[in-house]
């Protein structure tokens, strides 16, 4: 109740976002089953990851209100050009590094400086979001998130910045070939 009421009277600025799409009426959502059996034949596409003209959103997968505004701007994308040409269309069997790296590590392939600036009259938090595209002759979504990071709460005027990391692992796709 009270969380719920300071959110609605400006007293606490809200900064999630939704981690679902919401559609915009029944018809475009994934029909249910009508069997014993549920069989997902749409695979990975669901949600944001099914670009399908035929299916309209109400609310976007990452979909959030503020009471401010905010302005993210890509300020640097370091490329380890050596590791990323020895990784690019190759196979590998070997591990490819774990998903959502707070901090570069060893296996860092490309890192992102954001700055995110809190151009209204209100303090809060933003989520910066970010997408790798596949080609569309991957048998993947061709939009995927790999990564996101939150701000701390900037004041009017105030602004921070943010790094995101990617690793082999954030730009592969699986394949049972």
């Amino acid at each position: 109740g009270h969380a719920f009421a300071a959110a609605l009277f400006g007293d606490v600025n809200p900064s999630g976002k939704l981690p679902i799409l919401i559609p915009e009426n029944v018809e475009d959502t994934i029909p249910p089953s009508t069997g014993h059996w549920a069989i997902y034949s749409e695979g990975m596409l669901t949600s944001y990851r099914n670009q399908s003209r035929n299916r309209r959103a109400a609310y976007p997968f990452g979909h959030g209100l503020s009471y401010t505004t905010f302005q993210i701007r890509l300020l640097r994308m370091l490329v380890d050009q050596e590791a990323w040409s020895s990784h690019t269309l190759q196979t590998s069997s070997t591990p490819l590094g774990s998903p959502g790296q707070v901090g570069p590590t060893q296996d860092t392939l490309v890192s992102l400086e954001v700055r995110v600036d809190n151009q209204g009259k209100l303090p809060g938090a933003e989520v910066v979001q970010a997408y790798a595209q596949f080609p569309k002759d991957v048998r993947a979504p061709s939009l995927q998130l790999r990564g996101f990071r939150r701000t701390s709460i900037l004041p009017p005027g105030g602004h921070e910045i943010l790094y995101l990391h990617f690793n082999v692992r954030d730009f592969s796709c699986y394949s049972q070939q």
